[in-house]
């Protein structure tokens, strides 16, 4: 007993004394490993997050495959989803070219034109007169190379000399036309006052409009009209009268007394001393029926056929005396 008990102290001995070893020195047969465990973490501990992973790197494309993107130029917007098509210009004595130009101009900013798209574009925008002067224009030896340049010749060929003298003379001679709504009439005399003058006072506007109004539109309106009267002022007393004018013309279109018509009813009315030959018969009642046509009908076409007989008769009658 003494013996085995010396003998496993002895071994316990040499067990600690002994290094330690690797997982890869121990033999499993002899001796299985038993690894070290960590030591369990509390139960209010918070669970650790999983490391995100680096993104994977891409190699550089090499220098001689790398894409060459040309350099734009600087947008200011997107352009129109519609453009607009540019006003059309004849050259008539009737137009006016700088109310043209300045329609153009607005167009193409509004199609987000640039200087050479608008020289490109206005040479499609002339017909008849005008377009002959813009082809000549274009076969001279040094056409004009540039907007600015175009727009200074075609005011030269067909703007007018005395330009404001010519818009006064069309101002003063301006009339409102018989079917013409008052509404234009107003906004084309304001807008010659502007191309004249355009700190014109609202009292020159409204001597204007007044010249040129018919006589009964002006007795209507012109003791509501006062020196300070402005323009807004002068169209509501205008539109008022008319609108009342236009009532008071209903009123009496409807008001006056109505022709009495004639209808053809169904029926029969008990026959009178009349004959039907002597035409429809009128009755009391003002309605001349339907069988009353019908037996004029009638009638007239036996009387008709009697004297066509009776023309036959009397010839052949005749006949025989002419051969004797």
């Amino acid at each position: 007993m003494n013996v085995v008990s010396a003998n496993m102290q002895r071994s316990l001995r040499n067990r600690r004394d002994r290094p330690r070893v690797d997982q890869r020195d121990v033999d499993p047969v002899r001796e299985p490993f038993i690894p070290e465990l960590a030591p369990a973490p509390p139960a209010n501990a918070p669970i650790p997050a999983e490391p995100v992973p680096n993104p994977p790197v891409v190699p550089p494309c090499p220098p001689v495959l790398a894409p060459i993107l040309p350099a734009l130029p600087p947008v200011f917007g997107p352009p129109p989803a519609r453009q607009k098509d540019p006003p059309l210009f004849r050259g008539t004595r009737e137009e006016d070219v700088v109310s043209w130009m300045f329609r153009f101009v607005q167009v193409a900013d509004y199609n987000q034109w640039t200087a050479e798209q608008r020289l490109r574009i206005i040479g499609m925008s002339f017909e008849g007169v005008a377009q002959k002067w813009y082809y000549g224009l274009m076969l001279r030896e040094r056409p004009p190379d540039t907007f600015e340049a175009l727009q200074t010749e075609l005011f030269r060929a067909f703007k007018p000399v005395n330009y404001e003298d010519h818009l006064e003379i069309r101002l003063r001679s301006r009339q409102q036309g018989v079917a013409e709504p008052f509404t234009d009439y107003f906004h084309d005399v304001l807008y010659m006052c502007s191309r004249i003058e355009p700190n014109m006072s609202d009292r020159v506007r409204i001597q204007h409009l007044y010249r040129g109004l018919p006589p009964a539109t002006v007795r209507g309106i012109y003791r509501f009209i006062t020196p300070t009267s402005t323009t807004e002022e002068f169209f509501r007393e205008v539109q008022v009268f008319l609108q009342g004018e236009d009532m008071a013309s209903r009123r009496e279109s409807l008001s006056l007394p109505q022709t009495p018509v004639f209808q053809l009813r169904e029926g029969k009315h008990p026959q009178t001393d009349s004959s039907p030959t002597q035409g429809p018969t009128s009755h009391s009642s003002g309605f001349v029926t339907k069988s009353d046509l019908e037996a004029f009908g009638q009638n007239l076409l036996s009387k008709i056929r009697q004297k066509r007989s009776d023309a036959r008769t009397e010839r052949r009658r005749l006949e025989p005396n002419a051969e004797k």
